[in-house]
């Protein structure tokens, strides 16, 4: 009987030593995300810096914005969208996050982003202000 209950023990750990260890791993905080250079939109109107807290897989976490025109000059009073997702994946960003103007020429955040699993994601930000409307994709591997 000794020998039976060992070796359930024995199996026991052997599944729960790997559990543990992947949680631990998922829960891993990232490096900070920010950006060393900026995105330009599809059509090239805008360009978008971002920086970003720490990223942890399944919390969630704001960026920062810095919103300029092709010329170099802040742009205030834009709307901006958030989209996005794994495109490997099909699937969409879990959360549905939300961009307010901060104060400063230029600033928005984002509340709300979660990346729910590692892999490739990509943020997509649909910009408009004034007449001008244009995308910017931003591609993250985490």
């Amino acid at each position: 009987m000794l020998k039976r209950s060992m070796s359930w023990l024995t199996l026991a750990v052997l599944f729960a030593v790997p559990m543990l260890v992947a949680v631990r791993l998922w829960a891993e905080p990232l490096p900070a995300t920010t950006a060393v250079a900026a995105f330009t939109s599809a059509q090239g109107y805008f360009r978008v810096t971002y920086t970003s807290e720490p990223i942890v897989i399944n919390r969630m976490h704001s960026w920062q914005l810095q919103l300029e025109d092709a010329e170099g000059r802040p742009v205030t009073g834009a709307v901006i969208a958030v989209d996005g997702g794994m495109p490997a994946h099909n699937h969409g960003l879990p959360t549905r996050p939300q961009v307010i103007e901060a104060a400063g020429a230029g600033d928005y955040r984002i509340d709300g982003l979660r990346f729910h699993m590692p892999g490739n994601w990509e943020v997509r930000l649909q910009i408009t202000a004034g007449a001008l409307s244009d995308e910017v994709v931003i591609t993250l591997s985490l």
